[in-house]
């Protein structure tokens, strides 16, 4: 396996980018404020942009070591607005494997955009980092998400 961390990605749509230090702005109001998209997460609606700006900082911190990744989405006609993400959620050297999560704003849901971003994730981990393996999960509440999955 080859550790070359968060690099950025174009898609016909999309830039799929590092963290930058002012996205908690736009990833507050985008999705991470949102009961809608929240409800279908492993974590609760932040209910403050501070609480967004501290996940924020942390993910970049964390995104700093190479073996590490994490995606914002951005449409390339809006690169400035964060409108989901994507993270490494477990690693295993061993068996080299990772895990992906993703979420996206409820404005963008059944367009293709998390299809494409994932899809677009994927090969970078197989071609690039030499993983094996790509895991992901999804709630059974949300079957859209199983989807994405599957298509990908």
């Amino acid at each position: 396996m080859n550790f070359h961390g968060t690099k950025e990605l174009h898609t016909n749509r999309l830039i799929l980018r590092r963290i930058l230090k002012d996205d908690y702005k736009s990833a507050y109001l985008s999705y991470c404020s949102r009961p809608n998209v929240c409800r279908l997460l492993t974590w609760y609606p932040h209910g403050s942009e501070q609480d967004t700006k501290e996940y924020y900082e942390s993910e970049m911190k964390k995104s700093n070591q190479l073996n590490y990744y994490a995606w914002v989405i951005a449409l390339k006609e809006k690169p400035q607005n964060v409108i989901g993400c994507l993270s490494s959620i477990m690693l295993d050297i061993k068996t080299s494997e990772i895990e992906i999560g993703y979420v996206l704003s409820d404005d963008y849901w059944h367009q293709g955009i998390m299809s494409e971003a994932f899809a677009e994730i994927i090969n970078y981990l197989f071609a690039s980092e030499g993983f094996e393996n790509i895991i992901a999960c999804y709630l059974e509440e949300n079957p859209h998400s199983g989807g994405v999955m599957r298509k990908c």
